[in-house]
């Protein structure tokens, strides 16, 4: 009788976990965010796009540091293409931004390749709203993924909780397909001056 009993609640666990998000790998998506770092606190604001296929990624973000009266640009445009990482950080465009320029190897590291890997965890409710929670751990981070049931492919939430820190990333808008190319023009304060 206990192996039945046992069999039902596994049977209907079972029932009750959906399908696994598949998110695209080529999106472009506006959010704002909150970085918990070394006892600072940032939040910011701006456009996530990811070019698996054209090895092409671009955060560029608008950040405050709380207690901070002036915001600051930031900028990493990632170019696996031409083996190059350009981060700008500054007020802005001819306002004291500088540029910082890294040798890149290897490929483009899929934004959201480890929510294959990802267990559901349940329901989670933010702003009156439940969502399917999908959790993966490794190297010592934490990242959960919520996704509104109606729409299991498009991130709605998504949380990274690490050693140093934790950042928590609120998806106003998720489109997916290959991002416009001018977003992956290199910020003219990278560009070579001769």
């Amino acid at each position: 009788m206990r192996v039945l009993i046992l069999l039902a609640a596994v049977a209907c666990a079972m029932a009750q976990t959906p399908s696994r998000p598949v998110i695209p790998e080529e999106f472009t998506a506006m959010i704002t965010f909150q970085d918990h770092v070394l006892n600072r606190t940032y939040d910011g604001e701006g456009r996530w796009a990811h070019d698996q296929t054209g090895m092409k990624a671009v955060e560029d973000f608008v950040v405050k540091e709380t207690g901070q009266e002036h915001p600051m640009h930031e900028v990493r445009l990632f170019r696996y293409d031409l083996k190059m990482e350009y981060e700008v950080k500054g007020e802005g465009p001819g306002n004291g931004s500088h540029c910082m320029k890294t040798n890149l190897t290897g490929t483009l590291e899929p934004a959201f390749g480890w929510v294959a890997e990802a267990k559901y965890t349940g329901k989670k409710v933010i702003r009156h709203k439940e969502f399917d929670s999908w959790v993966f751990s490794e190297a010592g981070i934490t990242s959960e993924l919520l996704v509104d049931p109606e729409a299991p492919n498009e991130p709605a939430f998504l949380t990274r909780r690490g050693v140093h820190g934790d950042t928590f990333l609120d998806f106003h808008e998720f489109r997916s397909g290959t991002p416009e190319t001018a977003a992956f023009n290199i910020p003219p304060e990278c560009e070579q001056r001769e």
